[in-house]
């Protein structure tokens, strides 16, 4: 073990923090960042939920309705500077639409400070100042981080890094386990820890990293 040439690995939202670090640290030999955002939160959050939707069997029609409110929701909650303003917004969207035990729940969440930080939180400048080298993997039926939209995302984001690699592993879910569809269930009944073919990528990039 050479402990001058220590490097990062991380996953999901972990990417986020892996990112700030590998930034800001010359002394990170290389980062491995498993289905990280390459965009904010709100992004990934409405895609993700139609994504969703349809593989859980909703017809196009309902995926498309609810994409359409979590489009208006996500818009409000990174627009709207004013919590009380914010709120009324919230309200009227959810009138009549669900109980109003679950409207208050539900408006507590999304005008949280924690919730309002982490949907506008944009990962790209962090990730242009990553200096050492970097392997993005994305797995194909991530339905949380989706690969058709981060993808190109992080690509853009390290273009001017020359020791950067994106890539999207195939038939694989959020915790790149081999999968079907990628719905939550599915990774809940999986035997299988990680994908041996994406631990194979993985270590055979990090072996290189000399």
């Amino acid at each position: 073990m050479n402990g001058s040439r220590v490097g990062l690995i991380a996953h999901g939202d972990g990417g986020l923090a892996a990112a700030v670090i590998a930034a800001r640290d010359l002394a990170v030999a290389f980062a491995v960042m498993l289905g990280a955002p390459a965009v904010p939160a709100a992004e990934n959050v409405v895609e993700s939920g139609w994504l969703s939707a349809v593989a859980n069997g909703a017809l196009r029609a309902q995926a498309d309705e609810q994409a359409s409110m979590m489009r208006g929701v996500m818009s409000a909650v990174t627009q709207e500077n004013d919590p009380a303003a914010l709120t009324a917004r919230l309200r009227d969207m959810l009138a009549g639409k669900l109980p109003e035990a679950q409207i208050a729940a539900q408006l507590r969440q999304w005008t949280s400070l924690a919730f309002l930080r982490s949907m506008s939180y944009d990962p790209v400048p962090q990730l242009r100042k990553i200096a050492c080298p970097v392997l993005a993997l994305y797995a194909a039926k991530d339905l949380s981080v989706p690969a058709g939209r981060n993808v190109p995302a992080m690509r853009a984001a390290l273009s001017a890094n020359k020791a950067a690699t994106v890539e999207e592993a195939p038939d694989v879910n959020l915790l790149f386990q081999t999968a079907d569809t990628g719905i939550g269930r599915e990774a809940n009944w999986a035997e299988e820890t990680m994908s041996p073919a994406v631990l194979q990528r993985i270590a055979g990039w990090i072996a290189r990293q000399r």
